[in-house]
């Protein structure tokens, strides 16, 4: 218990952490933990800042259902290492992993200006918001390390990846769940906003990710290479073939990345509306089946979130 009672204090000690506008607001939490590392921890910064919370356990509405059902002001989602977390907005809809880095990071740089780092297939949302407050953001290659190496590199104020957890250099140099919603509901706290209201004051983007089981005879880094030539004469497209193959349009991105562990290739494509990022994903999963047509080149499985 020292240990998670050291670490309270170094979360309610620092500069950003508004503690009294957080306790003020009474906010309501419901939590799925499920058993996670930070679970004990979690609650005593719950009860530090007031926060009545209620923590589930195998419930049968599931918590999209209870935040909406019950009234609770926010739902909290951490996966059982601490290394993920979604937010579900008061009225059962999802806030979006990605952009708990951006609206933690409106937060923070509107207080201390600085640089940012995400990865490639992260959403362009944080890039706005940097730019709003003058700042620079950067891009890095996939994985916390390697956002980590950049962000020092850069001496970025805050980053991440796509899966909620903030990387705040002031508490750690690594990414954490429970420092991404204590500035979380500190921003929420100080706009007396509701977490939906909040969601929609950030750029709003749209991203469709799918995955391609491609087959074990095809050459994955062939692939990319004759996707990368489609578009090298395109001058409207800015390309880069680090850590994958990364496709910058003016208004929408792509992005196809391998595997490390299975011959998988993932493509990523955002744009403003749904439609056009669909329409790209689709243009490019078309292309890839095209280019061995006669081969049984994959099964595509696809998966859109609205983020």
């Amino acid at each position: 218990m020292t240990l998670i009672k050291n670490r309270i204090e170094k979360l309610l000690g620092l500069k950003l952490a508004d503690t009294v506008a957080i306790r003020s607001r009474k906010f309501r939490v419901c939590v799925d933990a499920v058993n996670s590392d930070d679970c004990i921890a979690l609650a005593e910064l719950f009860r530090a800042l007031n926060v009545d919370f209620l923590m589930l356990q195998n419930d049968k509405y599931g918590i999209w259902n209870r935040t909406k059902k019950d009234g609770f002001d926010l739902g909290f989602i951490v996966d059982s290492n601490s290394q993920s977390l979604s937010v579900i907005c008061e009225d059962g809809t999802i806030f979006g992993k990605d952009y708990i880095l951006v609206a933690v990071a409106d937060y923070v740089l509107s207080r201390t200006p600085g640089n940012t780092v995400s990865g490639p297939n992260c959403t362009w949302a944080l890039r706005d918001v940097t730019r709003k407050h003058g700042c620079q953001h950067y891009t890095s290659y996939v994985g916390q390390q390697n956002v980590i190496a950049k962000m020092n590199e850069v001496g970025a104020v805050i980053g991440g990846e796509n899966n909620g957890s903030v990387i705040y250099p002031e508490y750690s140099n690594s990414g954490d769940v429970l420092v991404g919603i204590l500035l979380f509901l500190s921003s929420l706290a100080q706009k007396l906003c509701t977490v939906s209201q909040l969601r929609y004051s950030l750029p709003c983007y749209h991203i469709v990710r799918n995955q391609i089981d491609l087959a074990p005879n095809i050459d994955i880094d062939a692939v990319l290479k004759k996707v990368m030539n489609r578009f090298a004469h395109d001058n409207s497209a800015h390309i880069s073939d680090v850590d994958g193959l990364k496709i910058d349009f003016p208004d929408r991105w792509a992005y196809l990345r391998k595997s490390a562990t299975k011959h998988i290739l993932h493509v990523y494509s955002e744009a403003k509306s749904y439609e056009h990022a669909d329409d790209l994903a689709n243009q490019l999963l078309q292309f890839v089946y095209n280019i061995q047509k006669d081969t049984p080149l994959f099964k595509a499985n696809t998966v859109f979130t609205f983020i």
